[in-house]
């Protein structure tokens, strides 16, 4: 089987009986490029859906997900967390702390865990009622991957990157940026920023290959790469930015962006991310990123 059907589904059926066979279906739609038309897709809010990449390792993290356009409704509604496939070297999953019921304050702005009564419990260094921060982070960030390894003082997560190289799949303005290439979700995520008084994202990026290089193109338009942004803890991503692709399955060039940063992404606990919402696997619709800058 393909690496992607051991993934981990979160699955939402209506069932007007006990005894019933329930119909399960995607509790949240993907929404991509292909999909944003989907009908629990919201313009510019790409997400990877409810299902997710059994290579993700990030360990214990919050999934916070609104239901307002929950694909099953009924008097009766039923969830299940599951695993459809695996083989005995595929990744466990576990789950903890499962609410699902009336909204919290701003989803405890994805900074908190929502409880029976409606009332948030904040993360450390959030507080109030909708969890707000009150700890102070960095202002600005400057990333050119000059170290081996990822700056966890830069990135709170990142996955489905194979290594920080300055040579293969081509140069990037002749310094070492960070190519994806494996399976499973390719994202990488900053940690949260106090982008009040930036004004621009700036980075590099080249999609597939260059004349004379192995690196594989991305084959379609959802196979491309979203910046975005999210000032709740990554409970909702807004997009920054998008490929525009109209030749990405020729030769793409290497790519200067400057972006400046709309009044919504400036708050004082904004996070970013570069993400390909779908990939064909290993060493499939390879990309890469290099000298960012966030700031004023």
């Amino acid at each position: 089987a393909s690496p992607t059907a051991y993934n981990i589904a979160v699955q939402v059926a209506n069932a007007t009986a006990i005894t019933s066979s329930p119909t399960w279906g995607v509790a949240k739609s993907a929404c991509n490029q292909r999909s944003s038309s989907a009908k629990d897709c919201v313009a510019n809010q790409y997400t990877g859906g409810s299902t997710f990449s059994a290579s993700d390792s990030r360990g214990w993290h919050r999934v916070t997900m609104p239901l307002s356009n929950l694909r099953a409704v009924s008097n009766r509604v039923i969830f299940r967390f599951i695993q459809s496939s695996f083989v005995q070297s595929t990744p466990p999953f576990a789950i903890d702390n499962v609410y699902i019921g009336a909204g919290c304050p701003a989803m405890c702005n994805g900074h908190g865990r929502c409880s029976g009564s409606g009332k948030c419990t904040c993360d450390t260094g959030f507080s109030g009622p909708n969890c707000y921060a009150t700890s102070r982070f960095i202002k600005e960030l400057k990333e050119d991957f000059s170290s081996n390894v990822l700056d966890s003082t830069k990135w709170s997560y990142w996955s489905g990157n194979s290594s920080i190289t300055s040579g293969r799949c081509g140069p990037l303005q002749g310094k070492s940026s960070l190519l994806f290439s494996n399976p499973g979700t390719r994202e990488a995520v900053t940690v949260d920023m106090d982008t009040t008084d930036a004004k621009q994202l700036e980075f590099v990026m080249r999609m597939g290959a260059y004349t004379g290089s192995t690196c594989d193109r991305p084959d379609n338009t959802a196979e491309t790469v979203v910046v975005q942004y999210s000032d709740n803890g990554g409970a909702v991503w807004n997009n920054l930015w998008t490929t525009s692709c109209t030749t990405c399955w020729n030769t793409e060039p290497t790519e200067s962006i400057t972006q400046i940063l709309p009044t919504a992404a400036k708050t004082n606990a904004t996070r970013f991310r570069f993400w390909q919402p779908t990939n064909g696997g290993t060493s499939q619709d390879e990309w890469r990123i290099g000298n960012i800058f966030i700031g004023g």
